[in-house]
């Protein structure tokens, strides 16, 4: 049986570099991709 996966997750934050930082480090996430909206 394979472990649980967190494909995606949403959050609202007033500074989301440093969440995402913090995240990182606590969980070992990466992050996939980061950059303008496609559609704006």
């Amino acid at each position: 049986m394979r472990a649980a996966m967190l494909e995606h997750l949403n959050l609202t934050v007033s500074d989301p570099d440093k969440i995402a930082h913090i995240l990182c480090q606590l969980f070992n996430w990466h992050i996939r991709w980061s950059g303008p909206a496609k559609d704006d």
